[in-house]
């Protein structure tokens, strides 16, 4: 039996790895988040793990945080993954903050929000040119599990006379009601979600692209047959 102390034992594809490091160091996830010219990053394990061990679980954690998913799009500043074991399934939860709106999905009827959110307002004509960028955020209450609008966010909005235009509680919840109002947005953004903790929609002069971001907890996935075709870690 290969000393695993020191030297990796031979693994047939990336989901043997995997089990290994679940069963043997209870590896169970990690986590990565832009650090400058490069990241930061660091991986749930028992801290027996050796070096090639904690090696390799970092370069699983950075895959399954980052790997291209059918249902999701959006760049984010933070990512974290959960793994476990259901009988012979892998199964993988994952988790995504602090969406970078400008490069995010749009909204897919523009001119329709644009209207909406003008009638909400009360916004006769809307302020064209290079004005700042105005952002409407929304968090879920932890207490009552609803949604509430986040006023602190980037809100910056003026009609054509370049007067404030202001926005409160009930015209927020509104807004987001419009956003949600179907064809509005690919739906495919919001449904990987097993709860969305976070929606932000980035905008300018209320005329152009509206661009919005979510952040949460995704579906739990069965990565097992996905991991059973690769052999992208399980070599040292």
């Amino acid at each position: 039996m290969s000393n695993h102390e020191h030297t990796p034992p031979k693994f047939e594809n990336d989901h043997d790895a995997l089990v290994f490091l679940i069963e043997k160091y209870q590896f169970k996830g990690g986590w990565n988040a832009p650090a400058g010219m490069s990241f930061d990053a660091d991986v749930e394990i028992d801290a027996s793990a050796p070096p090639w061990a904690m090696d390799m679980a970092l370069a699983f954690s950075l895959d399954l945080n980052c790997k291209d998913s059918p249902v999701f799009g959006m760049s984010m500043e933070y990512a974290s993954c959960q793994l476990s074991r259901k009988g012979s399934k892998l199964i993988l939860s994952r988790y995504w903050g602090d969406p970078l709106l400008s490069e995010g999905p749009c909204v897919l009827q523009p001119r329709a929000l644009q209207k909406a959110i003008m009638s909400i307002l009360s916004i006769k004509s809307p302020a064209l040119g290079d004005v700042d960028p105005c952002e409407f955020t929304w968090t879920r209450d932890r207490d009552t599990g609803r949604f509430r609008w986040r006023p602190d966010g980037g809100f910056v909005l003026y009609d054509s006379e370049y007067e404030d235009i202001t926005c409160n509680k009930t015209q927020a919840m509104k807004i987001l009601k419009a956003l949600r109002q179907p064809g509005m947005t690919n739906d495919r953004y919001w449904s990987c979600f097993k709860r969305i903790e976070y929606i932000q929609l980035y905008f300018s002069s209320l005329d152009g692209a509206y661009h919005y971001g979510i952040s949460g907890t995704t579906k739990p996935e069965d990565i097992t047959e996905y991991y059973l075709k690769s052999q992208e870690h399980c070599r040292p």
